[in-house]
């Protein structure tokens, strides 16, 4: 779920970049929708890794979410004013890839049969 959303964020979103008329505004939606899926599965997974402390996971992830998308929108805005906002853009686009593909590294913490075994 994690690694799809952010694979598929990056494609809608330069297709929205390049589209004009009623496309814009399905493609930034498509492409939102796609950043933002894997959200509650991020915060849930955090919970897996520490547990006994699963309001400290929670609250971790979201304060890091928050803090740095506040440093993230600040830097993008510099970029926009030295390069250009479409520019910009474009670049910011592939930032999701990159983390897609870090995505692929994670470990599977369930084995197949595990979800079949606890219904």
């Amino acid at each position: 779920m994690i690694t799809g959303s952010l694979l598929l964020f990056s494609p809608l979103m330069l297709v929205a970049l390049k589209s004009s008329g009623l496309w814009v505004p399905l493609f930034l939606a498509l492409s939102g929708t796609m950043l933002l899926a894997g959200f509650s599965v991020i915060i849930v997974f955090a919970q897996e890794l520490m547990p006994k402390n699963v309001g400290l996971a929670s609250g971790l992830m979201l304060g890091l979410a928050f803090g740095t998308g506040g440093i993230g929108v600040f830097l993008s805005g510099l970029m926009a004013d030295a390069i250009g906002l479409e520019r910009s853009m474009t670049i910011l686009a592939f930032m999701p890839l990159l983390a897609g593909l870090l995505a692929l590294t994670f470990k599977d913490r369930h084995p197949k049969g595990l979800a079949a075994s606890r219904s």
